[in-house]
């Protein structure tokens, strides 16, 4: 009896066994044909989506390449204008001349023609008729001082080798070829470098009617009331200001404090934001002399003399710096001192050299001077 029940028993776990694989090779079938299935679903949805795309037209069509040569043409030739050599004999051409700017034409036009009269193409604006040349000097002033109207470069020269260029002394109303008249001196005066100068109180907090401020500069600790002084500045009063702002990591602005506490000292303002330095609150320069290449520091107030003229500096900001002659009453804006200034490049040291002997010749030729030219001392 009890081998029957044996036998029974391996029988019927043979059986569930190969129920339990025949069930698990039935399931690795389906997977293989539902993932067979899946993947021509996928292909044939790819292909489909391929025609849908190669059918698809754009809205604009593709823009051609951009080509690049005519505008390095028209670089170049701005770089380097063909022009009709200037001068003075015209007993062919009655006027000046110069080749139109359409490089499939380049036709001589006359100098202050608005439009080629060959092919209409636009010319650039000439210089005004008084100044031939565009020097920023008058014709009628170079004759009569023996420059020459149509040579740009004579206003960069010194005829009176007195260290001011003819272009300085139109300016200034003196006589380029009298080394004793001379412009304004504040004609060679140049802005080398400003620089800005941050306030020396710096508002920490409040506790109460009481205002912190510390002397960065001092390392000292203050604190005074409203209508009370620090450092010669009086505090006038704080007024209450908030600003939404975003701050890093939060989407929605908040609202900010940027009060303002508001200093005087004569007519001297300052608004100062809480744990904030106020930088550039005034500023200095240093300017240059660039005939003798003498340089100055300055601030707004300082007198000083350049030549026997006296001057004041009246206002300095992050990019202007004004003085006043004090005897005229007139102010002027200083330019800035350029690459080739500061380097010497374009102006001379008063005796280092004398006036080019080549201009000279050119000058007294042009006034019809039969003396010699004027000689080095």
């Amino acid at each position: 009896m009890k081998a029957s029940d044996g036998r029974s028993m391996a029988g019927l776990k043979a059986a569930y066994d190969k129920a339990v694989a025949f069930v698990v090779a039935l399931g690795l079938l389906a997977s293989a044909a539902y993932l067979a299935v899946s993947v021509g679903n996928i292909n044939r949805d790819l292909k489909r989506e391929d025609e849908r795309l190669t059918r698809l037209v754009p809205k604009y069509k593709l823009a051609p390449a951009l080509k690049t040569g005519p505008m390095e043409e028209a670089l170049d030739r701005l770089d380097d204008p063909l022009q009709i050599e200037p001068g003075d004999a015209r007993l062919v051409v009655a006027e000046r001349r110069v080749h139109c700017v359409n490089h499939e034409c380049l036709k001589p036009v006359f100098f202050y023609a608005a439009t080629c009269p060959f092919c209409n193409a636009a010319q650039p604006k000439a210089p005004p008729q008084d100044d031939e040349d565009g020097d920023g000097m008058p014709d009628a002033w170079e004759r009569q001082h023996g420059l020459n109207p149509t040579m740009r470069e004579d206003g960069e020269m010194d005829a009176d080798a007195d260290g001011y260029s003819n272009r300085d002394e139109f300016d200034g109303d003196s006589d380029p070829n009298n080394p004793d008249s001379k412009p304004e001196a504040w004609s060679k005066l140049r802005v080398r470098r400003i620089v800005p100068k941050a306030f020396p109180l710096v508002w920490m907090g409040s506790i109460g009617e009481q205002f912190q401020l510390n002397n960065w500069q001092t390392g000292q600790s203050h604190a005074a009331k409203v209508g009370e002084t620090i450092d010669g500045w009086k505090i006038v009063r704080v007024e209450t200001r908030f600003e939404e702002q975003k701050l890093p990591g939060i989407d929605t602005p908040i609202k900010v404090d940027v009060s303002v506490l508001i200093l005087k000292k004569g007519d001297q303002t300052a608004e100062l934001v809480k744990e904030k330095r106020l930088e550039a609150f005034s500023y200095s320069a240093v300017i240059v002399f660039l005939l003798d290449r003498s340089t100055r520091d300055v601030q707004p107030g300082t007198r000083f003399e350049v030549e026997g003229a006296a001057y004041k500096v009246v206002d300095i900001r992050d990019d202007l710096v004004k003085i006043e002659d004090i005897k005229r009453g007139k102010t002027k804006a200083l330019e800035k001192e350029t690459a080739a200034e500061q380097k010497g490049l374009e102006e001379k040291r008063p005796g280092e050299d004398q006036a080019d002997p080549e201009v000279l010749e050119l000058i007294r030729l042009l006034q019809g001077v039969d003396e010699e030219p004027l000689k080095e001392e």
